[in-house]
């Protein structure tokens, strides 16, 4: 930790020093859809209670103003709550309950199905600060990918949202399935009147693990990208995303505040188990939060402290100018390296530069 707050490379990443850092929490694993392209093993685990919940959040945000003091760089902590689907889980209001109280900046991401006018209204009672609803095309693809009525249902729980005020997000996991739909997901988004779309690139892990023909060659994704760009430069409606390599190419808000891959930077993922990995579609085990401290392991891991020296990268990526910011999604790279040791250190196959 003393050597990454020191680094004058590290403090000189915002010209404004005020970064984001975003902590996901797996709640649950438990699911009521059972999409084609998730990341997710589909194991039932002991997931954790709701004390633990709280006292794990409190303990990360202490690290994270530490070092922002330490660093002089402002973080701004955030919570994003997701499963499995937030809303199977039965204390989900306690939850939500105990993040309004102790005003953090908090946001679900869920598929939408099962938020009827009840849920929307505790969602604005507990000040959510936004909702992000996966929507992966029009209502054929959506429905192919996620499961038959998935789009009348998730549209029903997005309007019950924007009745309450809520701002919600849609956001699109892109493979071969749906890039070539996905003006088709601009207008559906325009006509549901959100707040804006985001999207990513398919991560073959998890239950997905085994479609890798699925994922885009670098120049579909290149046609994806161009088709993005030419809409941001004409359209009021922006459409952004957290994809490293995207953000170097369009002119979209990044969602990462360091700029590129949070993973190591600027960001955590909790899975329902307690287990801590760099983020959610990047499975590797960095310890346990029911054994473990989190300052111990943020400031030791040696997969954290790799990930956040170039040198330790592979391929173009070790001496790419752009590094500080994109990194490449290091969750793909390791999903597609054949590399036999440090697969996530491999350089980005979809890289377009």
């Amino acid at each position: 930790m003393k050597e990454l707050i020191e680094d004058p490379s590290v403090v000189s990443l915002t010209t404004n020093k005020s970064v984001p850092f975003t902590v996901q929490i797996h709640i649950t694993e438990r699911c009521n859809l059972n999409c084609r392209h998730c990341y997710q093993e589909n194991e039932i685990t002991e997931e954790m209670s709701l004390e633990e919940i709280k006292d794990y959040i409190q303990e990360i945000l202490e690290v994270v103003y530490d070092w922002a003091e330490k660093s002089e760089i402002a973080f701004l902590p955030n919570i994003n709550l997701l499963g499995g689907e937030v809303f199977l889980r039965n204390d989900w209001e306690e939850i939500l309950n105990f993040l309004s109280r102790e005003n953090i900046e908090y946001y679900i991401l869920t598929n939408a199905t099962l938020i009827d006018e009840f849920v929307a209204k505790k969602l604005k009672n507990f000040q959510v600060s936004g909702v992000q609803v996966s929507l992966d095309g029009p209502e054929k693809i959506h429905d192919y990918i996620r499961g038959q009525d998935s789009f009348k249902k998730a549209v029903a729980g997005i309007q019950n949202l924007i009745k309450n005020d809520i701002h919600v997000t849609l956001n699109a996991t892109i493979s071969k399935i749906n890039y070539e739909f996905f003006q088709d997901l601009i207008q559906v988004a325009k006509d549901l009147h959100v707040h804006g779309l985001v999207f990513s690139r398919l991560v073959p892990t998890g239950h997905s693990q085994n479609i890798k023909e699925l994922i885009l060659t670098k120049y579909e994704l290149k046609s994806l990208y161009d088709l993005v760009k030419e809409n941001n430069e004409n359209s009021d409606f922006k459409i952004n995303t957290g994809d490293p390599i995207a953000s170097l190419y369009i002119d979209c808000n990044t969602s990462y505040g360091f700029g590129g891959c949070a993973a190591g930077f600027a960001g955590i993922t909790i899975l329902s188990n307690a287990t801590l990995v760099p983020c959610r579609r990047l499975k590797i085990s960095l310890g346990n939060l029911r054994r473990d401290s989190f300052r111990e392991i943020w400031s030791n891991s040696e997969v954290l402290n790799n990930l956040r020296i170039q040198e330790n990268y592979f391929g173009k990526c070790r001496k790419c100018s752009k590094f500080m910011r994109c990194r490449g999604c290091r969750a793909i790279c390791f999903a597609l390296s054949s590399r036999e040791e440090y697969k996530y250190l491999d350089e980005d196959p979809q890289c377009i530069f």
